[in-house]
């Protein structure tokens, strides 16, 4: 039974079954162990945290919430929203600090070290995990302005989707083709107003760090297993990689690595203490 066939009274003591001081509601099955690592690593509070099945449902708790119906917590994906003004501004809602959970996870802190252990070499560093990263988001810095364009004007453009594959030199290559991104980059800007395409290069900017953390998170996640791919073939590796065993993996790195140097760390420890406080 879904957790929105409850009443609101049940739902607001659901926590008190599972002996938790909150419960946390999260969009997917990917998210939930994404997010006890980040609670378990910035607060002391006892929560249980419930997937209920996609954003349009997680919506519908935000509401509630908002509403003063329901005591708990929603942690929820940013998507596009800090660009259209549409985040809620109660503390108890927790967002990613980018896109997704991807876009925090698939950071050099991890993808580094993810590296080392699939290419099996000490010798990968992480200026080569950086400059690739940085590479890939410079590239794609012109689809990632036209997606908040297509998100400002709710145009519903095919602007970048969720796999990198035919932005690349080839199939396999973890390389970004300038000319094909170009191709699309100005087969889509006919299709959106000029005024929202200024509005998103104003405020996303030119920084890759900025442009790395708004990409689309399958598919920069679509990109990183490319890369991972090919790094361990230059080492003479052969190896597979899907997107579940490197969301596996990658979610065993960040449970090291996600500590208060980690880029994001201060974002999700702010979000956390204030939503503990104002339940």
């Amino acid at each position: 039974m879904s957790s929105l066939e409850y009443s609101i009274d049940a739902l607001n003591v659901k926590s008190a079954f599972y002996r938790a001081e909150t419960m946390v509601y999260v969009e997917g099955d990917d998210d939930v162990l994404f997010w006890e690592t980040v609670l378990s690593r910035t607060t002391d509070i006892q929560f249980e945290i419930e997937c209920v099945g996609g954003s349009s449902e997680i919506d519908k708790h935000i509401d509630q919430i908002e509403s003063g119906e329901l005591r708990a917590l929603v942690a929820r994906d940013s998507d596009l929203l800090p660009f259209i003004s549409k985040p809620s501004s109660s503390p108890q809602i927790l967002y990613t600090f980018g896109y997704s959970i991807e876009n925090t996870l698939y950071t050099v802190e991890t993808i580094y070290p993810l590296a080392k252990s699939w290419c099996k070499s000490p010798k990968v560093t992480n200026d080569e995990c950086q400059t690739w990263l940085n590479e890939f988001s410079n590239k794609f810095m012109p689809l990632v302005h036209l997606d908040i364009a297509n998100a400002l004007g709710d145009a519903g453009v095919n602007t970048i989707g969720d796999n990198c594959t035919k932005f690349m030199t080839s199939q396999s290559s973890a390389t970004p083709c300038p000319a094909k991104i170009t191709r699309h980059v100005e087969a889509t800007k006919i299709q959106l107003d000029e005024k929202f395409i200024a509005e998103a290069s104003s405020a996303l900017g030119v920084d890759a760090n900025r442009i790395i953390s708004f990409i689309r998170g399958h598919f920069l996640q679509s990109a990183v297993i490319k890369f991972l791919v090919n790094k361990a073939n230059s080492y003479g590796k052969k190896v597979t990689i899907s997107a579940d065993s490197l969301y596996a993996a990658a979610l065993a790195n960040f449970g090291n690595t996600f500590v208060p140097t980690h880029p994001h760390y201060n974002h999700y420890a702010t979000s956390s203490i204030n939503a503990i406080t104002a339940l």
